[in-house]
């Protein structure tokens, strides 16, 4: 039983701490990238992507994919990020092609790209996900069930490890 609260303990303060980080870096890297220039692109491809076959039931899941030319500087750039913070993925390829709806081939759009680094861009740059904070809190329950509690004696004086 100790080891076993043991093993919470640190799985629920490396969940903690690393959730934490993420976020953070997540957050300081949007706001960073909200001062980026902006460019005109062209979308030369939309698609929609199967990321991972289950096996048997489902198709697995799907993921909007873009490939766009920009220019920087005279330079001619492929990019394919949609969103800077994350690949997301979605249940059904009808929902993953939602997404693409604003990027048919063709389409003039406007890039964000890093001025150290014009060959990193993105379409869209979004709030850091709250997933971190759930993990997070994944990691504070977990900490708590590993802790040791502590319990009053009869007299109710003292406390006394569990």
């Amino acid at each position: 039983m100790k080891y076993l609260r043991i093993l919470m303990l640190a799985l629920g303060m490396i969940l903690m701490i690393g959730s934490a980080g993420l976020f953070a870096r997540n957050h300081l890297r949007a706001a960073e990238a909200r001062s980026w220039p902006r460019t005109r692109g062209r979308i030369m491809q939309s698609r929609v992507e199967t990321v991972e076959a289950q096996a048997v039931g489902t198709a697995g899941d799907f993921r909007p994919a873009v490939r766009y030319d920009y220019v920087v500087g005279g330079h001619v750039h492929h990019g394919h990020v949609i969103w800077l913070d994350e690949n997301r993925s979605f249940g059904s390829a009808p929902v993953a092609a939602r997404e693409l709806a604003f990027w048919e081939p063709g389409a003039d759009v406007e890039i964000m790209y890093n001025p150290r680094d014009p060959a990193e861009a993105a379409l869209l740059i979004d709030k850091p996900t709250w997933r971190w904070f759930f993990l997070f809190l994944l990691g504070a329950l977990l900490t708590r069930l590993g802790w040791p509690l502590r319990r009053a004696k009869a007299t109710g004086q003292e406390l006394v490890p569990a």
